[in-house]
This record gives structure tokens, sequence and C-alpha cells, in this order.
């Protein structure tokens, strides 16, 4: 590779991922979390009764299925993951209609919350010696569902473009559609956003299917923490970043 190649891709991965004007570092971090979504969602799909805790969009139809009778689905967990789901997306969404400091002090309070709801399932998880019953898979599955709608409403209020740590359909299809058209930087986000979430699958699947579910939750857990100290090392920055494109939703 020509030094000039060289320093292109490094402006790609430096200046556009981890060091953006409009984002900064927030790119990368809601990478992580794309990351962790993916192993959420291996979790409860695996393990609780072939639900998506972080994909909505599948949980509806598995939600219909589920009405429908449909073996191998449970439909309590479907439920407990959908209402669980929307009722902290909606009150994050209410919270966060007042004005914020900054967007990585913002991160840092909203990981806080979904790293306590994440050790709380995984202390769940060790109530019962081998998979969980069905008590302690309906409540790892409000606690795994509430985390993911916690991240995908804060998610959406910071406004990083082109960046998804849950909802991927629309950034697939905005991918492939655009593919020709859209900038390098913007295919660049779109393209990690879907790979970290089947990364995340398949090192949860991993996980599970050698070892134990619950270090498939570890994994969860130590990716939101790596997360919460980015937003920590970056909270004293001044940059024009920090600031909200839009204090209004």
């Amino acid at each position: 590779m020509s030094p000039r190649n060289a320093h292109t891709v490094k402006n790609i991965f430096v200046h556009w991922w981890t060091d953006d004007l409009h984002d900064g570092p927030l790119p990368v971090l809601l990478g992580v979390l794309a990351l962790a979504a993916g192993v959420a969602d291996a979790v409860s799909f695996l393990v609780l009764g072939r639900t998506f805790v972080a994909n909505m969009t599948g949980n509806f139809v598995v939600l219909g299925l589920g009405l429908g009778g449909v073996k191998g689905i449970s439909l309590i967990n479907t439920v407990a993951a959908t209402v669980s789901f929307l009722l902290v997306a909606g009150t994050v969404g209410y919270i966060s209609k007042f004005p914020r400091r900054s967007r990585s002090r913002y991160l840092f309070i909203m990981t806080i919350a979904e790293l306590v709801m994440v050790l709380v399932a995984l202390g769940v998880s060790f109530v019962d010696s081998g998979l969980p019953s069905r008590n302690c898979a309906v409540l790892l599955t409000i606690m795994l569902g509430g985390a993911m709608g916690l991240q995908s409403a804060s998610q959406q209020r910071m406004k990083v473009a082109n960046i998804s740590t849950t909802y991927i359909t629309a950034v697939a299809t905005l991918f492939a559609a655009e593919i020709t058209t859209a900038p390098l930087k913007t295919s660049l986000r779109r393209g990690i956003s879907i790979v970290t979430r089947i990364a995340g699958a398949l090192i949860a699947a991993l996980l599970i299917i050698n070892l134990s579910y619950r270090w498939a939750l570890v994994l969860f857990a130590a990716l939101v923490g790596l997360v919460l100290i980015g937003a920590v090392s970056v909270m004293r920055r001044k940059d024009r970043w920090q600031e909200f494109p839009d204090l209004s939703l």
C-alpha cells in the first residue's frame, strides 16, 4: 500500500469514525453498543423462547407466531420483551425532551442505567443452575428488553447519522440502495452497524453453545461497561460534536 493510500485509510478510520467533526467518538461507542445488541438478541432468541429483545421488527412477527400457537415460541417472554422495550423507550423519550449539557454526558447517564439492568439480568441468571426457569426467564426478558429499549431511544436522541444499534432494517436498506451514491463515510457507518450486530450474535452463540448463556451476559455487561468508560473519557471535552443537533424531539 502506497503512503498516500495508507493516509486515506487512516483518515477513514480515525477522522471519519472515531474523531468525526460532527459526532466525535460517538460512532465507535455506538458501534460497540450495536455489538452488545447482537449479543442480547442471541441470548433472548436461543435461551428465552425464540424472543428478540433488541430487534423489535422481528419480535412483532414472533409475537404473531406466538399468538398463533407455534411451538418453540414463548408467548409470555415475547410479550414481556415487547412491553418492557416500549415502556422504557417511552420513558427515555419523555425524559430526553429536557435539554442536556452534552451528548457524551447523556450517553454516560444512559449507559449507567443500561449497565444496571444488564447486571440485574446477570444476577438473575445465577438463580437457577442450568437454563432459567419460567419465572427467571420472564425477569431476564424484562431486564434485557428494557435495556434495549433504553439503548434504542437514547441512540435516537443523540442523532448520530447512519448508525443504529438496534434498528437495522432501515440501515441495511439504505446501505444496499445507496451503495453506489452515498459517501464512503456514510456507507462505512451503515456497514459497520450491520457487521457488529452479526458479530455480536455470532460470538454470543458460540459462548452459549460451548460454555453457558451466562458468559454471553458477562460479555454484554463488559461491552456496555466499555462504552461507559469511553463516555467518561471524553465527557470533559468542549468540542462542537458535544452539542445536540436538535434539543426538541
